[in-house]
């Protein structure tokens, strides 16, 4: 009886320890939702657990943000002040975070949240559009 026992915990503790491994791989290889091309600014498979709530979009193409890279898009988005008025030039790039869905226009850094406008510093729009551009492939 005492074998019995051995031998079902034995066969208990292998079969959890399984489990355990099969979905800590099943985490690790959640497809990447960043695209067909991969670069160090979206998700990889192997980096699949780092992928941010940050989706940027540029011509019907979307891809999300990995989080060694939100932090200068995130800083830029929420720095600066508001104005009550739409730019003449319009969005090249979508970015949704945080509930909201920002406009984004690369060339003169304007930033655009329901109907409100922004100007990104020369700083910040160059950090920018060097992170944007890159996580999409787009030469400069």
């Amino acid at each position: 009886m005492k074998k019995l026992i051995f031998v079902f915990l034995l066969l208990n503790l292998m079969l959890c320890g399984c489990a355990q491994k099969n979905d800590e791989e099943a985490y690790r290889q959640t497809p990447s939702i960043s695209g067909e091309n991969s670069d160090s600014l979206h998700s990889t498979d192997e980096e699949s657990e780092y992928v941010t709530n940050i989706y940027v979009t540029h011509f019907n193409e979307g891809r999300y943000l990995s989080s060694m890279y939100e932090f200068p898009l995130k800083t830029a988005l929420e720095t600066g002040e508001w104005k009550s008025e739409t730019p003449d030039c319009a969005s090249d790039f979508t970015i949704k975070y945080g509930g909201k869905t920002f406009g984004y226009h690369s060339e003169c850094g304007s930033v655009i949240l329901d109907g409100n406008c922004k100007q990104l510093s020369d700083y910040y729009k160059e950090n920018v559009n060097k992170l944007l551009f890159s996580l999409f492939e787009i030469n400069a």
